[in-house]
């Protein structure tokens, strides 16, 4: 399993949208797949980004809704 670290720009967004009701059972479900190394379902458009980003992937938790990450060897 990988270890799980947060940026500051994260745990700020995750509490904005945890005020505005925001269910968190999507994203721990999601990370808990990402963690564990499963493959995510395709409704979620898991790709990897271009240009500057390259080193990151993107999936999509809601249409309006990205989740960016990086995959090492140890740590999301």
């Amino acid at each position: 399993m990988l270890t799980i670290e947060t940026s500051k720009k994260f745990d700020k967004d995750l509490k904005i949208l945890v005020k505005n009701g925001f269910d968190l059972k999507l994203l721990y479900k999601v990370v808990g797949n990402l963690a564990t190394e499963q493959p995510l379902e395709p409704k979620y458009k898991d790709h990897p980004l271009k240009g500057a980003l390259k080193d990151f992937r993107e999936c999509h938790l809601k249409p309006d809704l990205l989740l960016v990450y990086l995959k090492n060897k140890k740590t999301l």
